[in-house]
């Protein structure tokens, strides 16, 4: 069963930063092909599985977006794709370290510069690079975020 919900409400209140109200843009249908040209070059698949394409342009619209997927199904690429098409960072926020691990080596191995920041990050050059934006995607853990809200702040202030 696969199921997707998008909503407008601000994210980042619950953790005291400024939200400003969302910015809904629709993405063009030509921004498909870009889309899918991604796709191909970074991860060598031919087509999106549904209901990613519309996933990924849900969060391009700057709406939040909850997806439900089965192991494998491709959840991953619905916020990968975004960040490379955006050009800015996303930050994914997961409790599973591992695979966390396993996503930064496989995206830095296909050239998408990503990065992992947790609460025990001690090499001061990953956080400077994240705070400036440089990488595609950062992952972070959840008690990171609730344990550090300053960082949380940093990274938004930061825009990513």
């Amino acid at each position: 069963m696969e199921r997707y919900l998008t909503r407008t409400a601000p994210s980042m209140a619950a953790f005291g930063a400024q939200a400003a109200a969302p910015t809904v843009q629709a993405v063009p249908e030509a921004d498909d092909e870009r889309l899918l040209s991604l796709l191909q070059q970074y991860w060598g698949y031919r087509a999106f599985r549904p209901p990613q394409l519309e996933v990924i342009r849900a969060a391009m619209e700057g709406r939040d977006t909850l997806v439900v997927m089965a192991t494998g199904g491709g959840k991953s690429l619905c916020y990968q794709v975004p960040a490379l098409a955006m050009g800015r960072t996303v930050l994914v926020v997961s409790p599973l370290i591992s695979l966390m691990h396993d996503q930064v080596e496989a995206l830095n191995a296909r050239g998408v510069p990503a990065a992992f920041l947790g609460s025990a990050q001690t090499n001061q050059e990953i956080k400077r690079h994240a705070w400036a934006g440089e990488y595609a995607l950062v992952y972070v853990t959840p008690e990171l975020v609730t344990s550090s809200p300053e960082s949380l702040r940093s990274l938004h202030a930061a825009k990513v």
